[in-house]
């Protein structure tokens, strides 16, 4: 296990909440688990906004092809696509709203996971419990994979029709955090290709 701790910072560099993140890594595979905790120790204030949050790969190589499965509906369940460029946002538990090389689409449940290739490499990326812990984001474009742990939302009233014990994180397009409040997002790469 790998642990790495820091503290976010502002766009006008002032330190924030901080990070734990820990990479486990095991003999013999191919796969390394991520867990991503962010924690509110800021005292300073009772509530700290932050606009979205993310961690963002570089592929070695343009990506050629991301392949997935679509949530075209509960009903009809997946069905897999591949694209050169794709982004996902899980806007809640049951709609997912897509552009896959260029063109707009609308889906159900996203499970969270790609297989990224380029060339002669490939690595899968799978984000745990994405529709559940919705808004969720995920996008593949060029060399960039980001992935939306917090994205950013639509807009400010993102939310706003939620019943009010939902409403609490999510403010004029911002998530909040109490001090004292902390998350985590476990994510497992699997460098494998398969």
């Amino acid at each position: 296990v790998l642990r790495v701790a820091g503290k976010y910072g502002s766009s006008e560099g002032e330190a924030w909440m901080r990070y734990v993140t820990r990479l486990t890594f095991s003999a013999g595979s191919s796969l390394v688990e991520i867990a991503h905790t962010h924690i509110n120790d800021d005292l300073s204030r009772e509530f700290s906004d932050i606009k979205s949050l993310g961690l963002e790969f570089l592929a070695p190589k343009k990506i050629s092809a991301v392949l997935t499965d679509f949530p075209a509906s509960e009903t009809s369940g997946p069905r897999f696509l591949s694209s050169r460029s794709l982004s996902v946002f899980q806007a809640d538990d049951r709609r997912s709203e897509w552009v896959v090389d260029g063109r707009p689409l609308q889906g159900g449940r996203s499970q969270g996971a790609w297989t990224v290739s380029g060339n002669d490499a490939a690595a899968g990326l799978v984000v745990h419990d994405f529709w559940q812990r919705w808004p969720k984001g995920f996008q593949a474009d060029g060399e960039r994979i980001q992935i939306g742990l917090l994205p950013a939302q639509p807009d400010a009233t993102f939310g706003a029709k939620l019943p009010y014990y939902l409403m609490f994180p999510l403010v004029e397009g911002n998530y909040r955090f109490k001090w004292g409040m902390s998350s985590t997002e476990r994510l497992t790469v699997d460098f494998s290709g398969k």
